[in-house]
């Protein structure tokens, strides 16, 4: 099927080949206490379907990486950017002691996601009704063309979607199945197109957004972290700036005046001296005109803000 334009996904849907995703594998009987004290978000008490959204830091706060942990009868899958996950690795058996723990990095599964306003149906008429997956980020397990595969919501590419991770092995043929069973109109979703999605909907990304040298409150994602939840490694850290209420600075989305989006590291302006730069942009379809995100200083990152680029034109911190 040819490539499809963003547009198209407003009331259908496509399939997005990711690539920059891996999955790491949490075993043994000490998986959930020893997981809760390295992540942001809450593991204890997570139901076999279930998952949540949170970040790796270090002794100092800084993120290593973010996650979607996602917990299964005997395991937990630890949804991980590729260039994080060697890393993560490392981390996770860094700690163990005496702990019954297994890290199992890189399982050899690739994730086809359906994306779009009429993913979910699109699955639904794959695999049966998904009553049994919860919302944000449920997953479950079931049978397609022949095929062991877990069904994800995923909550973060700023379009309703749905992951197939299939065994690496068959997953061209599982893809080509997929493709020929969509709904005429349907097609392969580029990466761009997803990245200009995610923008749109004003979701920060690892790597491209934030990373090492930010706090998980500079990421403005306030359901990665649970502030009642026990100890974890750079818990400290970030509790205190949490409960002393201030950030130096923050991801904000932006608009553009013009309709050319600044590229990643642009400057960003206010009352003259420098005060944030761009890490993403992206023209959006039809007349929507371009938008961003940037990390800008606490004093000019207000809703409603009026920056200027380097070249004096206007950008306007907007909420996402």
């Amino acid at each position: 099927m040819d490539e499809i334009d963003l547009s198209s996904l407003q009331d259908g849907c496509g399939l997005f080949l990711r690539s920059g995703v891996t999955i790491t594998a949490l075993t043994g009987e000490d998986r959930t206490r020893y997981l809760n004290g390295l992540v942001t978000c809450q593991v204890d008490g997570l139901e076999p379907g279930q998952g949540s959204y949170g970040f790796f830091t270090d002794n100092k706060g800084h993120i290593l990486s973010d996650v979607v942990v996602r917990a299964l009868d005997d395991r937990f899958w630890l949804e991980l950017p590729n260039d994080a996950s060697a890393g993560i690795s490392e981390q996770l058996r860094k700690y163990i002691v005496a702990d019954r723990i297994e890290v199992s990095p890189d399982l050899e599964i690739a994730a086809l996601t359906v994306v779009g306003a009429g993913s979910r149906a699109a699955v639904e008429g794959l695999v049966g009704p998904l009553d049994w997956i919860g919302s944000a980020w449920g997953h479950g397990q079931a049978e397609l063309f022949g095929e062991s595969i877990r069904i994800c919501v995923d909550e973060r590419l700023g379009l309703p979607a749905m992951t197939i991770w299939a065994p690496e092995a068959a997953a061209p043929e599982v893809a080509r199945k997929i493709l020929e069973s969509l709904p005429s109109g349907s097609g392969i979703v580029t990466d761009r197109s997803v990245d200009i999605a995610r923008i749109g909907a004003g979701i920060v990304r690892f790597g491209s957004d934030f990373g090492p040298d930010n706090l998980p409150q500079e990421t403005a994602i306030e359901s990665a972290v649970d502030y009642e939840k026990g100890c974890y490694l750079g818990q400290e850290v970030v509790a205190r700036l949490h409960y002393r209420g201030q950030v130096s600075r923050a991801l904000r989305s932006i608009r553009f005046a013009s309709d050319e989006p600044l590229t990643s590291g642009s400057k960003l302006l206010f009352d003259s001296r420098e005060s944030g730069s761009v890490t993403s942009g992206a023209l959006l379809p039809g007349s929507q005109g371009a938008v961003g995100i940037a990390m800008i200083d606490r004093r000019a990152f207000e809703i409603g803000t009026l920056l200027q680029d380097e070249q004096g034109g206007a950008v306007e911190v907007i909420e996402a």
